[in-house]
C-alpha cells in the first residue's frame, strides 16, 4: 500500500513537471512589445506599398515603361533615334555697314551723323557731319537740307554718298519729338561729362551736371544742337552723344527682345530698315554685342576714318 502511494505521487510530480514546461507567462511589458512590433511592421508596410504605387504612377504618367528603365534594347533604339540638340552656330562677322543718322526740323536737317559698323573689326565709329556744306547731286547743287527738301531721305542718302564717298547702306531720320521717343524707348542715354554745362541761348537752355548721369530725351536733343565754342566743337559733342546713343541702343537685352524692341524703335523714326532686315541680322548684333573682341565706339569728323 505505501509503495502503490508513493508510486501515485511521483506520477503526480511528474506530470505537474510536464505542465509547468508548457506554461508560458504573459506579462504587460511583453504585450506592449507585441503591439510595437505588429505595428513597426504594418507601418513599414504601408510605406514600401505607398512608395511603389507613387513610383509607378510617376513613371506613367512621364511616360516610361519597365523597358526604358531596364535598358531593353528597344528603349535604347528609341534613345538613339531621338535628335540631339545642337546649339545654333554664331555667324561670321564680316564686312562693314554704313547708316545714315539724320535729324529733320522745319527748316530741314539739322544734324547728320554716318554710323560706321565694322563687323570684322567688332566696332562703330560714327562721323558727325554739317548739313549747311553744299553739294552735287546729279548736277544739282545745294545743302543736305536743300536736297532732303527736294527728294526726301533717299535724295538725301545720295547727297551723303557724293559727300561722303561711302556707301549708304540704309538711313534714319527722325523729327524732334521722334528722337525724343526714341530716347524715352531706351530709357535714357547715360552720358558722363567732364564737367557741368550751364548754357542759355535765344532757342533754349540746357543745364547738365559733372559726371555720370541718364540724359533724357528733351536734354539729349539740346545737346546735339549746343552750339559750343564753334561748330567743329559741336560736331565732336555730337559724334560722342551717338556713340553714347548706340551703346544704350545695342544691348544683349533689346537685341533678345526681338520683334517687339524693333517695333518701338522704327515707330519713332523714319527709315528703310525694314523688319525682314531685323530678323535676318538679329544673330549677327547678338554675336556683335557678346563678342570678347568689341572695341569702344568711336567719335570722328575726319572722313576718311570711315572709308
Amino acid at each position: 500500500m505505501k509503495e502503490i502511494f508513493i508510486c501515485s505521487a511521483e506520477r503526480a510530480v511528474d506530470v505537474l513537471k510536464r505542465k509547468n514546461r508548457n506554461l508560458k507567462f504573459v506579462t504587460e511589458r511583453s504585450k506592449e512589445r507585441r503591439r510595437i512590433t505588429a505595428f513597426t511592421a504594418a507601418l513599414v508596410g504601408f510605406l514600401v506599398v505607398f512608395g511603389a504605387v507613387s513610383g509607378f504612377i510617376l513613371l506613367k504618367a512621364n511616360d516610361y515603361s519597365f523597358s526604358k528603365i531596364l535598358g531593353s534594347p528597344e528603349a535604347e533604339t528609341e534613345a538613339e533615334n531621338e535628335p540631339e540638340e545642337v546649339a545654333p552656330e554664331m555667324p561670321e562677322l564680316v564686312g562693314s555697314v554704313n547708316i545714315l543718322f539724320v535729324g529733320t526740323g522745319s527748316e530741314g536737317i539739322e544734324y547728320g551723323a554716318v554710323f560706321h559698323c565694322d563687323l570684322e573689326q567688332v566696332k562703330i565709329t560714327v562721323c558727325t557731319f554739317d548739313p549747311s556744306f553744299s553739294v552735287s547731286v546729279d548736277g544739282r547743287s545745294d545743302t543736305f537740307s536743300g536736297h532732303y527738301a527736294y527728294g526726301g531721305m533717299e535724295q538725301a542718302a545720295r547727297a551723303a554718298e557724293q559727300y561722303l564717298s561711302v556707301a549708304v547702306d540704309r538711313y534714319i531720320a527722325v523729327t524732334k519729338s521722334g528722337l525724343s521717343d526714341l530716347v524715352k524707348v531706351l530709357g535714357g542715354i547715360p552720358m558722363t561729362f567732364d564737367q557741368a554745362l550751364s548754357y542759355k541761348g535765344d532757342d533754349f537752355s540746357l543745364t547738365l551736371k559733372a559726371g555720370e548721369q541718364t540724359v533724357s530725351g528733351g536734354s539729349f536733343y539740346k545737346y546735339l544742337m549746343y552750339p559750343d565754342s564753334g561748330r567743329s566743337r559741336q560736331l565732336m559733342n555730337q559724334g560722342k552723344a551717338f556713340c553714347a546713343f548706340a551703346d544704350a541702343l545695342l544691348t544683349l537685352d533689346n537685341i533678345l527682345d526681338g520683334d517687339s524692341f524693333f517695333s518701338s524703335v522704327i515707330n519713332c523714326t523714319k527709315s528703310n530698315i525694314s523688319i525682314e532686315d531685323y530678323s535676318k541680322n538679329e544673330r549677327v548684333l547678338e554675336y556683335f554685342i557678346k563678342s570678347e573682341n568689341r572695341q569702344p565706339n568711336e567719335a570722328v569728323t575726319d572722313v576718311s576714318r570711315i572709308r
